[in-house]
Formats: structure tokens, C-alpha cells, sequence
């Protein structure tokens, strides 16, 4: 009987080890994180956690397979409409055992880094790979010259040239045909410490190579992440530090550099009333399995500008029904008369000529209305607004003048009014105008105790797309644009809320919102149709179209809900998962 438990226990030793090999063998253990790899002054930041795992859950998951799918067939209505017949060249095909060998050396996290430009003459910034390497430079290298051989023709030819140094070997792609217009960068890679480095300059390996004072491991954002949803298989991080020198730069070089106007914004002034000066980093990050915990954060240094406009608060409005089967909706502690009130101080301040215009309109509107516009923002708004958006299909006409069915975003608004309405005096004083510059496109009409203002696009009563409309009724001010169905259906929602309750609602909370996907085959069906045609009017729908199994994305339906919070110690964020229709 002992000889027997022996055997036994020999025998599971041997399974257990056989298994750890063959999960090493083919998907392989988390290393330590790469993030430490990276300067702390990385401009954005997108990892993988674990590539294999990845990999493997897009093939197995009825969702995500489904999400490739629909993926694809939109791709194919972009790539249709962008592919001309001189520009369709025969497509380069790959040994898949060459794949097969390339993609052998990595498993687990991949990165791709921005880093600060390593010259001052350079206006983009690096690009950094990193992922960790597993077996052997010397075949890897071997593995990328073949690939340099196949995308090699009569025009032109690609190498790898080796260069080694003491601290590493750096390979080198060489190249000849291409001007540096058509090939701006001078790709490099290197193995170093099992970690595999492919870069657009070598200067950027070399920054890597180089002991770091401080890294991404650093930073807060990214440090407190399992804290707050696990262990996310997704991540982008910005960091918006240098936002200000990078906005400045890319306006210097941009077309825009030569216009009066933007020359007379001061942009160091504009980012810091609008708060955006003390902004820190944006990351989001999302764990594909389980009930896929979407997060979305801001980190700032103080508390101001377009912040200021929200308030957080545990009296939460009630949650918009769901009206469609394509919706998105989001409530919002928003003061809209304070949005509006810094937006404009931002501007004034950064360009003192825009006073002029600005002191006119606030002074026409007061001898029009008696009502004061500065005032009437401040006093006229709870700090309630609600969102309603949805994918409608409208009409509107194509480059030739045709009417054709087109995809609009369809969206509306909803702000709360306090008793002090007065914004409603400044609007209603407002119709002669409305009817003097739109005499064509501008009418009202009247909904019960709802009245509504609006502005069609041209017309033809025939185009229902880029319409817009203002209503409002003693309790709300709403806006909508698109074919204006959220709009019909957030002023009717009022009569089918059901009141939130307040317990559990945590004293930091600024918003909620949910999302609903259902009908997805039929829905996505039409809207992929209306999609092609939109971008291809001259092509018939692709036989890919008519034969896709749209059925099959049923898989894709879903309803999330999400809440936002704002600790008002430099963290903002919103975290929505998947929840059981």
C-alpha cells in the first residue's frame, strides 16, 4: 500500500511539473512589470499585461470574438472607402511558420512608450516597444532578416546591421529607396535583461538603457490600479504634465500658426483658468474577463477651473429609464451657468480682445431681455444635468447634392432650473432674432407645458439629420441635435422615473450613468448597411455584407452601469462594469 501512495505521489509530481512547463512552454508566468523600465516623464503609455492570455481570451470568449467580428466588418466599409483602383496592389504574403518563430519569444506584458523627443529640433516624441523576450537574440535576429527580405522589392531593400556596444548589441534597420520623408525614423531593437526594446531612434534605447531616478512604478496612478479594479488586462496612461509645452508646440507647427485669431490666445493663460494646467495624468484600464471593470481617471494637483463646475454630492438624480436599444446615458452633478461662466472667463483672460464682442452681446442681451447674462448663468441652474445619446440613422446629402441614408449621433441634454429662471427670458427675448437669421429652417412648437425651438438644417423637410433644438418648461432647460429622438424621449421620460434612493450613494460622488446594447443583430445590420453605403455611394453592398452571420452578435449584447467620483484630493474617475439585464 506505501509503494502504491509512492507511485501516486510520484506520479502527481510529474503531472505537476509537466503542467508548470507547459504553462511556461506556452503561455507563460508574469514577470516583474515593465513599468519601471520607463522614465517618469513618458508622455503616454499602453500596456498588455500579459500578451498570450490576451490572445487567448479574444479567441474564446463569445463576446470578444464577436467584437472582432464586427471589428472587421467595419473595417472593411473604412478600408472600401479609402482604397482607390491604382492604389490596390497585391497584398504580401507571410510564411506563417515565420510568424510562427517571431511571435515564440514574447508571452507576457507588452508596452508601447511615448517619450519626450530626444532633441530639442524634434517636434514628436519617441516610440518605444518593450515586451519581455524569451529564447534566443541570435534567432530572433535571424527571424526579422527574413522579414526584411520579404518586404524587399526592385525599389527598394531592408537589412539589419548589428552594432554592439558594452552595455548591449543594438540592431540597426538599414534601408535604401526610401527618401527619410517617406521613412522619418531609424529603427533600432536590443535584448537587455530579458526584456525585448524596439524603438524609433536609438536614442530612446539609450535613455532606457540608462539608470532611472524615478520610473512610471512611481507614479500614483498607475501604483494604486489594483486597488481599485484588479487586475486590469488593458492600459493607456497619459501624462499631461507637459501638456501646456506640447499644445504650444504642435500650434507653432501647425497651418493654424499664421491665423490673427489663435495669435491672440495666450495658451499658458487659457490652460490655467480652465484648470488644465494642474492636471497630472488620464488613465483608463479594463480587465476582459469577469464582469470587465472599465476605469477611467484624472489626477490633478488642485482643484480648479473646469472641476469647479461640478459638485460632488450623495444626492444622486433618478436614473434615466432605458428608451432604446442602442443608449447611452449619464447624470451629472453639473452646474451648466458655471460651465458656461469659466469657459468664458478662460477666454476673455487668454485673449483680451475677445471682451469686445463678448461686453456687446452681454449688453444687447440686457436691453432685450432686462435680464443680466452673467447673473442669469449663475442663478438659473441646479447642479443637475443629464445626457442621453444613441446611434439613429437620418438622411442628409452626400457630395453631389443626393439624399442618402447617414448614421447620426444622436444626442440631447437636460439641465435642472431653480426657481430663479431667468436664462428662459434671455432665450425667449431671442425668437425675433432666431426668426431674422433662419427664416427658412427656424420654427417652434408646443408639447403640452413644453416648448420647443427649432432649427433644421436646410429646408427640406426630408433631411431629419443636423437638426438642433432648445425646449424648456418651468423645471428644465433641454438641447438636442442629430434627428432629435433622445430628445422626444428624454422630455417624455419624466413621467416613467422612479426616484433614487440616497442610501449607499458615498458623499464624493459626482455621477452615474449606464449603457444598453440589445437588438444587436438586427440593429448593427442596418446600421453596418447604412455605414457602407455612407462611405462607399458609388459601390453595392460587398457579398462579406449580405453573407456576414449577423446573428451570431447577439453575443455583443450588454448593459453596464457605471459611477463617477471625485475625492476632491486630485483624484477624479468613473469605474462602470457589466451588470445582469
Amino acid at each position: 500500500m506505501g509503494k502504491l501512495y509512492k507511485a501516486a505521489g510520484i506520479v502527481a509530481v510529474i503531472a505537476a511539473v509537466s503542467g508548470l512547463y507547459l504553462y511556461e512552454r506556452f503561455v507563460g508566468f508574469e514577470r516583474k512589470g515593465l513599468e519601471s523600465r520607463f522614465p517618469a516623464n513618458t508622455q503616454a503609455y499602453v500596456s498588455i499585461s500579459h500578451l498570450r492570455k490576451t490572445i487567448l481570451a479574444f479567441a474564446t470568449d463569445d463576446q470578444l470574438l464577436s467584437l472582432t467580428d464586427l471589428g472587421k466588418a467595419i473595417a472593411k466599409a473604412l478600408g472600401d472607402s479609402l482604397r482607390t483602383a491604382e492604389e490596390d496592389q497585391p497584398e504580401i504574403e507571410l510564411d506563417p511558420a515565420l510568424l510562427k518563430s517571431l511571435f515564440a519569444h514574447f508571452k507576457t506584458q507588452l508596452v508601447i512608450g511615448a517619450l519626450p523627443p530626444s532633441s530639442p529640433e524634434q517636434l514628436h516624441p519617441d516610440i518605444l516597444l518593450a515586451t519581455h523576450f524569451y529564447g534566443s537574440p541570435t534567432d530572433l535576429e535571424a527571424v526579422l532578416q527574413q522579414l526584411a527580405q520579404t518586404y524587399s522589392n526592385e525599389e527598394y531593400s531592408f537589412t539589419w546591421t548589428t552594432e554592439k556596444r558594452p552595455d548591449a548589441t543594438l540592431r540597426h534597420l538599414q534601408y535604401a529607396g526610401l527618401n527619410q520623408e517617406t521613412l522619418p525614423v531609424a529603427p533600432c531593437w536590443t535584448v537587455h535583461d530579458d526584456v525585448f526594446f524596439l524603438a524609433t531612434n536609438s536614442a530612446a534605447i539609450d535613455r532606457i538603457l540608462s539608470p532611472q531616478q524615478t520610473s512610471l512604478a512611481d507614479d500614483i496612478a498607475l501604483r494604486e490600479l489594483p486597488e481599485i479594479i484588479g487586475s486590469p488586462d488593458l492600459v493607456v496612461h497619459l501624462n499631461l504634465e507637459n501638456a501646456l509645452q506640447l499644445a504650444e508646440s504642435l500650434v507653432a507647427s501647425s497651418e493654424y500658426a499664421d491665423n490673427p485669431l489663435l495669435r491672440s490666445i495666450s495658451l499658458p493663460v487659457l490652460f490655467a483658468q480652465l484648470g488644465l494646467s494642474d492636471a497630472k495624468s488620464m488613465t483608463a484600464a479594463i480587465e476582459l474577463s469577469r464582469d470587465r471593470p472599465l476605469y477611467l481617471g484624472f489626477r490633478y494637483k488642485n482643484r480648479a477651473g473646469l472641476l469647479n463646475a461640478v459638485e460632488p454630492s450623495s444626492q444622486q438624480p433618478p436614473p434615466v429609464p432605458q428608451l432604446l436599444s442602442l443608449q447611452a446615458d449619464e447624470q451629472l452633478n453639473l452646474n451648466p451657468g458655471s460651465l458656461v461662466e469659466i469657459l468664458k472667463t478662460a477666454v476673455t483672460k487668454a485673449s483680451p480682445l475677445s471682451n469686445i464682442p463678448y461686453f456687446a452681446l452681454r449688453s444687447r442681451l440686457l436691453s432685450e431681455s432686462g435680464v443680466d447674462l452673467e447673473a442669469a448663468l449663475q442663478t438659473s441652474f441646479h447642479h443637475q444635468t443629464e445626457f442621453l445619446q444613441t446611434l439613429d440613422v437620418g438622411t442628409g446629402r452626400d457630395e453631389d447634392g443626393e439624399v442618402r441614408q447617414r448614421i447620426v449621433l444622436d444626442f440631447a441634454a437636460r439641465f435642472r432650473l431653480t426657481d430663479e429662471q431667468s436664462i428662459l427670458s434671455i432665450i425667449e427675448s431671442q425668437l425675433p432674432e432666431f426668426r431674422n437669421q433662419f427664416p427658412d429652417t427656424f420654427y417652434q412648437e408646443r408639447r403640452g407645458d413644453i416648448r420647443m425651438l427649432l432649427f433644421d438644417s436646410e429646408p427640406d423637410a426630408s433631411i431629419t439629420s443636423g437638426r438642433f433644438a432648445i425646449a424648456y418648461d418651468g423645471d428644465s432647460l433641454f438641447i438636442g441635435s442629430g434627428t432629435l429622438k433622445t430628445l422626444e424621449l428624454l422630455i417624455a421620460a419624466e413621467d416613467v422615473r422612479i426616484p433614487a434612493s440616497p442610501a449607499g450613494v458615498p458623499q464624493n460622488a459626482i455621477g452615474q450613468g449606464s449603457l444598453t446594447l440589445e437588438n444587436l443583430p438586427s440593429e448593427l445590420r442596418r446600421l453596418a448597411h447604412v455605414l457602407y453605403q455612407q462611405l462607399n455611394p458609388d459601390k453595392p453592398i460587398p457579398e462579406d455584407f449580405q453573407t456576414f452571420d449577423w446573428d451570431q452578435l447577439v453575443a455583443l449584447q450588454t448593459r453596464r452601469q457605471a459611477a463617477a467620483y471625485d475625492d476632491r484630493q486630485g483624484h477624479a474617475y468613473r469605474i462602470s462594469q457589466r451588470v445582469e439585464p
